[in-house]
């Protein structure tokens, strides 16, 4: 990626099998990854970044993802429990909210603008973590 990336250790660590990481507009143009498009990158992992439209609708991705896949319509959120799929967001004056649930395995990448915001994006994306991705019972 060249330029440096800044992560956040207390997120998540490798041993989590969680990578994250925010960038640049620099970093975003060296990834090759069309919106709506999963982008195969390092054999059987992908990247997906879907139309951003300032809601707060978000894609639940609960199946493991192919090169025929299309994700056309518009999301504000991605949640995804599929070991080798990052989801991405991107932003300008809006937030990027990463969110990781370490015992269910699940993952969102929030984009919060602020029509999002106050329409409560990021509690409804969390509580679709919850009701999509519950905790198994031991």
């Amino acid at each position: 990626m060249g330029a440096s990336v800044i992560t956040v250790p207390a997120f998540a660590s490798p041993r989590d099998g969680v990578a994250h990481f925010f960038g640049t507009r620099k970093h975003a143009e060296t990834i090759a990854c069309d919106i709506g498009v999963p982008a195969q990158v390092r054999g059987r992992s992908w990247m997906l970044s879907v139309k951003q439209v300032h809601g707060t609708d978000a894609l639940v991705l609960d199946r493991p993802v192919t090169v025929a896949d299309r994700f056309e319509r518009g999301w504000d959120a991605l949640v995804t429990d599929q070991p080798g799929v990052t989801v991405a967001v991107r932003t300008a004056d809006c937030a990027p909210v990463l969110v990781y649930d370490r015992h269910g395995g699940a993952v969102a990448a929030i984009h919060a603008g602020w029509r999002g915001a106050v329409a409560g994006i990021v509690p409804k994306t969390i509580q679709m973590m919850v009701s999509r991705f519950p905790i198994a019972e031991s």
